[in-house]
């Protein structure tokens, strides 16, 4: 009798590859805060808020909150907020593969649904570990996005609360009496310094 494997009649081998996809999206944002001192009612403080950012190329959307992109991000002040979020998204395609391998007998759909289905349980195991890693990378890739325009945006802030400062206390000045004179300048700590002078 030969020696050697001998496939039984009626059994056929089975091979079965199963492929997956999927998208990855990740987020990430931070949040700075517009610290303008109580000058004005906050309504009206707020309306020079805006109107300073609307000067500086930011855009009003119709739900109120103003908009400006920052490189790859996007900065938001929504409406009655004093919180910029500066915010990244990415996305990305993920692929994994597996096969299985067995026998069954040519009849048996059920069997080879089976070796199918052990290759759809492998593909989609590696598919996860796939999502894990893009996830990660991509999470990193918003990090890096987010710190590269950070300081843009926190000095046009910066900008922004110095101008609002001057026109809110303009305008308190003004309904205090006429304004005799104003002068600008620097602070002994190196701050922001604006001097009013009202005739009541």
């Amino acid at each position: 009798m030969p020696c050697g494997a001998v496939l039984e009649i009626g059994w056929i081998p089975v091979r079965k590859t199963v492929a997956r996809d999927d998208e990855v999206h990740a987020s990430d944002h931070i949040e700075i805060q517009l610290r303008v001192l109580p000058i004005l009612e906050q309504e009206e403080q707020h309306a020079i808020v805006r109107d300073e950012l609307e000067q500086r190329g930011w855009v009003r959307q119709p739900d109120g909150s103003l908009t400006k992109t920052f490189g790859d991000a996007l900065a938001t002040l929504p409406p009655n907020s004093s919180r910029i979020r500066l915010e990244v998204e990415l996305e990305q395609a993920v692929t994994a593969s597996a096969t299985a391998s067995g026998t069954a007998r040519e009849e048996d759909l059920a069997a080879q649904d089976k070796i199918a289905e052990q290759a759809a349980a492998a593909a989609e195991k590696k598919l996860e570990r796939a999502r894990q890693d893009a996830r990660a990378a991509l999470e990193q890739k918003n990090i890096d996005r987010l710190l590269r325009v950070q300081g843009e945006l926190e000095a046009e802030v910066a900008q922004v609360v110095k101008a609002t400062t001057k026109r809110a206390l303009q305008q308190r000045a003004s309904q205090l009496g006429s304004i005799d004179s104003m002068i600008e300048g620097k602070a002994a700590d190196g701050s922001y310094e604006l001097t009013i002078t009202v005739k009541t």
